[in-house]
């Protein structure tokens, strides 16, 4: 079997005689470069990147023109001792899009070449809408003609033509990907920006474009990139390289972010996206322990509706989903950025006041309190007019008052009881029950 390979071992062009099977015409048939990278190069199959003018390859070459994989025309198609296959006007597989009456601009890769080389198991990678690539072309260089060019049919791509404009882009927007080619060698305060601007939870990858002459700079400033994924390409490379780099960090990029969506999902409730009873006892249990170490003040409050029975009974289970999402709507408007609010379970919901002592707790448990009664009973389905009231209890901790969180949460919940026998609607502080 004869096979024409790239430097980068992309894929193959096979001797369809050799299995009977049609050949395969849409593997990178094309590739004009926008940075005069040139065109593909005939490789010797045994991975060594050492060019070849063998009577096999020609033979292989001449069998795929005569099978309409490469144009037929010498005019088209040369191969020389230092040529390339050049082919300028390929055949476009069935749904790619293509001008009949002109050549194609880029390079093209079917979906599921790609998703084989980025490595994820062969299932092609749909992304909806496009990917937004950000790209950071600080040196004025050509970086945003070159990627125009090799990702005109997949990507979505826009341009920042210095540091000022990326911090621009990357406050206001979240891309896929950021292809930056830094104005200083290396980049490193440019890359430092881009760690603080492009996420926490799925951060945005990174390729980072480097001079070859020198690109330890560059390699040392990426990595550190600590969180995240990030690559390296050096400034010049082959389009076909820009093109696997760009996919491979936009796959991994993709999966991440897949990742930290199942993450979200199992930590939170789906009704409300306040956190799920286990990972609620989790945070309550850091945060005593960081209040205990450093002798810091919290509170912890337990809320409950009031007879949100009747509304599951009177109404169908769908409005009882309703208001319950308003209260959860309730809660965290209520609550400031550093708080800590779950779903416990039913109708009943907990937060964590971190750096709160009880003259605060207790504004926060009035807060708390009216914003359920101004917001739940405008649920879809209730009459107007309905108006949903929640208990509370809450109790304090000063960082050496309470031996343990089991402590602090029976005491919440006993407060919760008290203020459900006085009739609802209201809040009750733990220790002012001792004090009566």
């Amino acid at each position: 079997m004869d096979t024409v390979r790239s430097g980068l071992d992309l894929g193959s062009f096979e001797d369809p005689s050799d299995r009977g099977t049609e050949p395969r015409a849409d593997v990178f048939l094309e590739q004009p470069a926008p940075s005069g990278a040139g065109a593909l190069s005939s490789f010797v199959p045994d991975g060594t990147g050492r060019p070849s003018d063998g009577p096999g390859i020609r033979d292989a070459v001449e069998r795929q023109r005569r099978a309409g994989i490469l144009p037929g025309t010498q005019g088209q198609s040369t191969l020389g001792a230092r040529d390339g296959v050049r082919a300028p006007a390929a055949r476009h597989p069935a749904g790619a899009p293509a001008d009949r009456g002109a050549p194609p601009t880029g390079i093209y890769f079917p979906a599921d070449h790609l998703a084989s080389a980025a490595g994820n198991g062969g299932a092609a990678p749909r992304l909806s809408p496009p990917p937004l690539i950000l790209c950071c072309d600080h040196r004025g260089e050509g970086l945003s003609a070159s990627l125009a060019g090799i990702g005109a049919r997949a990507w979505t791509i826009e341009t920042s033509p210095d540091p000022r404009a990326t911090r621009r882009a990357l406050a206001g927007t979240r891309p896929d990907l950021v292809v930056l080619d830094p104005l200083a060698e290396g980049g490193s305060a440019e890359l430092d920006e881009i760690e603080r601007l492009r996420g926490e939870e799925a951060p945005v990858p990174v390729l980072v474009v480097v001079d070859p002459g020198d690109a330890r700079k560059g390699i040392l400033a990426a990595r550190a990139l600590v969180r995240g994924g990030f690559d390296v390409v050096h400034r010049g490379s082959p389009p076909e390289e820009f093109a696997l780099r760009v996919e491979r960090l936009l796959a991994a990029g993709a999966a991440v972010a897949e990742m930290a969506e199942l993450r979200h999902k199992a930590l939170h409730d789906d009704r409300t996206d306040l956190l799920r009873p286990a990972a609620f006892e989790q945070r309550l249990l850091e945060h005593f322990s960081a209040a205990e170490r450093h002798h810091l003040s919290m509170a912890l409050v337990i809320i409950d509706l009031d007879g949100f029975g009747r509304v599951n009974k009177d109404y169908d289970h769908t409005v009882g989903d309703r208001v319950i999402e308003r209260v959860g709507a309730a809660i965290r408007t209520a609550l400031r950025a550093e708080d800590v609010a779950g779903r416990l379970g039913g109708d009943e919901f907990g937060a964590i006041l971190p750096y709160t002592g009880r003259i605060d707790a207790a504004h926060a448990v009035r807060r708390l309190r009216d914003e359920i009664r101004n917001q739940a009973g405008l649920a879809e389905g209730l009459p107007p007019g309905s108006t949903v009231r929640a208990s509370l209890g809450f109790e304090t901790f000063d960082g050496g008052d309470l031996r343990s969180c089991a402590e602090l949460r029976a005491h919440a919940e006993s407060a919760l009881r008290a203020a459900k026998q006085r009739g609802g609607d209201r809040g009750v502080y733990f220790r002012s029950l001792r004090a009566g």
